[in-house]
C-alpha cells in the first residue's frame, strides 16, 4: 500500500470513524516544520494527528523528528500502516496504532494519552492559519471569476 493511499484511508477514518468536523491532509506553512499527513480536529482544542507509514523503515526514522519527542501537533496521536508494518510493543508512549485489515482501518493500540497541551496548540496554529489563507485566497479567485461571468452575462467587461 503506497503512502497516498494510507493517507486518503486516515482521512476517511478522521471524518468517519473519529468523527472530525476538519480534516486537513499532508499541508505544511512556512512557520512550522512539521507537515502532517492527516489532521482533523473534533472540537476547537481536540486534534487526531495520524501519521500514515508504508515501511518499518519510516516508522524508524520518524522517531528521530525532534517534534515527535517534544511539542508537535496533535492532542491525539496514532500511526496508520499497513497490518504488521509496526510491531506493537514500538509504538511510542503517548500514540496509538492503526492499522488497514482488508478494507478496515483497525485501532490496535488505543492511544493512551490525550493531553490538551497548550504546546501543541500552539504548533497546529501556523497549519491553521495556512489553511485559512489559502481558502480565503480560491474564495477571491473564485469572486473574480464569477464577477467575470457575471459581466459577460450583462454585456459588459469590466473587473
Amino acid at each position: 500500500m503506497t503512502h497516498k493511499e494510507l493517507v486518503k484511508k486516515a482521512r476517511t477514518w478522521l471524518k468517519k470513524v473519529a468523527k472530525c468536523s476538519v480534516v486537513v491532509t499532508e499541508r505544511g506553512s512556512t512557520n512550522s516544520p512539521e507537515i502532517p499527513d492527516a489532521i482533523g480536529w473534533k472540537s476547537a482544542r481536540h486534534s487526531i494527528l495520524v501519521e500514515c507509514k508504508a515501511s518499518r523503515a519510516d516508522f524508524r526514522k520518524d522517531a528521530d523528528k525532534w517534534f515527535r519527542l517534544k511539542g508537535g501537533m496533535g492532542q491525539t496521536r496514532y500511526y496508520l500502516a499497513p497490518l504488521g508494518i509496526i510491531p506493537k510493543e514500538e509504538v511510542p508512549p503517548g500514540w496509538g496504532l492503526l492499522e488497514i485489515v482488508g478494507p478496515l482501518v483497525r485501532v490496535t493500540v488505543e492511544c493512551d494519552l490525550i493531553c490538551m497541551d497548550e504546546m501543541r496548540s500552539w504548533a497546529e496554529m501556523p497549519l491553521l492559519i495556512a489553511v485559512v489563507r489559502r481558502l480565503q485566497y480560491q474564495n477571491s479567485e473564485l469572486r473574480k471569476q464569477l464577477r467575470k461571468v457575471r459581466n459577460k452575462r450583462r454585456g459588459t467587461d469590466s473587473n
